[in-house]
Parts: C-alpha cells; structure tokens; sequence
C-alpha cells in the first residue's frame, strides 16, 4: 500500500477519484471529483489543498479530501473540502481499515506546524 499527500486535484484523477466512489457504501454528490473540484475553484482561493491518497496495485482505495485553512484566531487548521458549505464531507474509502492507513502514514510526520 502507498499513501501520499498530494496538492493537485489533476493527479488523482477524475476517474480514479470516481471510481473509488462508486464503490464507497456512502456515494454522494458531495464526494465526487467534479463536486469537490467545482467547490475549490470557487472557495479555495485562501486554502492549501491537502488530499490524502492511498493507492494499492495501482488502484485508488482511500481518499481523505482535506484542505489547511484559517480559523477565527487565524490558526491554521485542516478541514474537510467544503467544510460549512455542503452537505455531507467525510473520508472516501473502500474498507474502514484503510483509515489506518490515513492516519498512521508517514505524511503525518511531515506535515509542518505555523
């Protein structure tokens, strides 16, 4: 398994992305590639992309769509794409043990701190 911070929407891939959603048990709107792509070319401006991918043989199995924003005190906090402004935003995976893998990857260790 390969997990990877990446800042580009283009290299994940709207097929990639939207075949990892069709086989997630939730499948919004609100997770799809031209949902989220469509909400940063319209909010983002002020925001880093922060997207957490996990690959395995090739193939898209998790996906945290994250962005590093400002909060009220102007702290720098990492929030879910769409974040107050959709409907539903959460982790896009095909098995929940893949959240592990989110999580104890070692971007987590290179994530730098304001």
């Amino acid at each position: 398994m390969n997990v990877w911070l990446e800042t580009r929407f283009e290299n994940v891939g709207k097929e990639r992305w939207n075949a990892l959603i069709s086989q997630n048990e939730t499948n919004t709107i609100f997770q799809t590639y031209e949902w989220h792509y469509t909400w940063w070319k319209v909010f983002g401006m002020d925001k880093e992309l922060f997207l957490v991918c996990v690959e395995d043989k090739n193939s898209l199995i998790g996906l945290a769509p994250l962005m590093i924003c400002r909060n009220e005190n102007g702290k720098k906090v990492l929030r879910f794409i769409g974040h107050g402004r959709a409907d539903y935003t959460d982790f896009i995976y095909l098995d929940k043990e893949i959240l592990d893998q989110i999580f104890e990857s070692k971007w987590n260790d290179e994530l730098y701190h304001p």
